[in-house]
């Protein structure tokens, strides 16, 4: 997934949450995300007082999306330590997510 040499210490900005993450943590960072918004998307809420929250849930997924992680990750110099299957499958949620959420890349 990730193959690590000690010369990639640059840290990224998360687009979800703003912290500095390693490239590893990032790329986890991507696909736990995916799995958030795919989760929220498609959950159906009957509760009047959880629909709300599952808004919420589902916009802060999506808001990081919209700041397109697979350019964010393309345009980092650690980008070389990522394995390309795992580029790809990023690359391929960042258009599914787009999909879900009707996103212009």
């Amino acid at each position: 997934m990730v193959a690590l040499d000690g010369r990639h210490a640059e840290k990224l900005i998360s687009p979800w949450t703003g912290n500095k993450l390693g490239i590893v943590q990032f790329v986890q960072a991507c696909f736990v995300w995916w799995g958030l918004l795919s989760l929220w998307a498609t959950t159906e809420v009957d509760n009047e007082s959880l629909l709300s929250t599952f808004s919420w849930l589902k916009s802060r997924a999506t808001g990081g999306f919209e700041k397109n992680p697979f350019e964010i990750l393309k345009l980092s110099s650690s980008m070389t330590c990522v394995h390309a299957s795992t580029l790809e499958a990023i690359e391929q949620i960042q258009c599914m997510a787009s999909e879900i959420v009707g996103l212009k890349l």
